[in-house]
């Protein structure tokens, strides 16, 4: 597995959106890194590493991304602004 591919964690990600929902508290759908949103009628692509990430924000995907400064696995959901990413530190 490349750098690219493994697990990651984030700081400077900006969000356009912030959703207070929860990943399990979303509708399952026929994939499991994809659920849908009833609140906001769209759908969320969990992403664990950079390419996903970086490819689903420049689609203006909601993602689910988790957060490290939680003990439990927990995730940050929303819709990151698409921009230059060299702004992110990545883990």
């Amino acid at each position: 597995m490349s750098d690219t591919e493994k697990a990651f964690n984030i700081e400077n990600c900006e969000f356009a959106f912030k959703c207070l929902r929860y990943w399990e508290g979303l509708e399952p759908t026929d994939k499991d890194d994809k659920r849908y949103c009833i609140d906001c009628e769209r759908e969320v692509f969990l992403v664990e590493n950079k390419v996903l990430f970086e490819a689903h924000t420049r689609l203006g995907h909601c993602v689910a991304v988790h957060d490290p400064s939680r003990k439990i696995r927990e995730f940050v959901l929303g819709m990151p602004y698409a921009k230059d990413y060299s702004v992110l530190k990545w883990d």
